[in-house]
């Protein structure tokens, strides 16, 4: 379970924001995209 996840958040990092992004596209999405 520990190397799915870890594989996952290497090969999709962005996915792994994606919840962090649509709470504030405004603040995170130009931190985080950067």
């Amino acid at each position: 379970t520990q190397q799915s996840t870890n594989a996952e958040s290497r090969i999709d990092p962005p996915e792994a924001k994606t919840p962090l992004r649509q709470a504030t596209p405004s603040f995170q999405s130009p931190f985080y995209i950067n």
